[in-house]
């Protein structure tokens, strides 16, 4: 652990609504064993640590990753308490939190809806979970910071050298972790969490 023993908070609007993962090239970005590597859905679920994943990111070469950049970039829009961990991009792990306790679909993800490439979808529970989530940001912001349909973030996890893990809430009423779908230049949404 980190210190931080409180909670998580998700930021109330997207850092970006369209930023690559990392901008060029290939091959493992972060000095850890991929997520998807040990055990696939107990991976997602037991993955909480996006601090560290967006901190493995080369401080020298933060330029090519966009993504994570604008998720710490969010310290410039809403500052994060000194006590706390400041704004990063969440781990796929962390993702399932929100959809979990946020979206409260507790029962609903559970790790017998893989196809064949390795990714999970979960049907007919996208649109309660979005209201869900909702309803929980109306009572701070306007509609501006609401969770859309169709929409894709990124997550700080990895899958292998050339995919990164992505969290989609579809338009097909399916709640979607990709693993093995979607490289790391494509372009997805961006929000913040933080540890206190």
């Amino acid at each position: 652990g980190h210190g931080w023993t409180n909670g998580y908070a998700m930021a109330l609007k997207n850092a970006s609504t369209s930023a690559a993962w990392r901008t060029e090239g290939t091959g493992k970005d972060q000095n850890i064993q991929y997520p998807w590597e040990l055990g696939k859905y107990s991976a997602i679920i037991n993955n909480k640590d996006g601090y560290t994943e967006t901190m493995y990111i080369p401080s020298n070469n933060r330029a090519n990753y966009p993504a994570f950049m604008s998720a710490i970039g969010y310290n410039n829009v809403v500052a994060a308490p000194n006590t706390s961990s400041k704004w990063y991009l969440p781990s796929d792990g962390q993702w399932y939190d929100i959809f979990v306790n946020l979206g409260e679909t507790s029962g609903n993800i559970t790790s017998d809806h893989q196809d064949s490439r390795g990714d999970y979808h979960w049907t007919n529970i996208s649109e309660r979970t979005l209201n869900n989530i909702n309803t929980y940001l109306s009572n701070v912001i306007d509609a501006s910071g609401y969770l859309t349909i169709p929409n894709i973030w990124w997550t700080s996890s990895e899958s292998d050298d050339v995919h990164p893990i992505r969290v989609e809430i579809a338009g097909n009423a399916q709640l979607d972790f990709y693993n093995n779908y979607g490289v790391k230049s494509n372009k997805h949404a961006i929000r913040s969490v933080l540890a206190f």
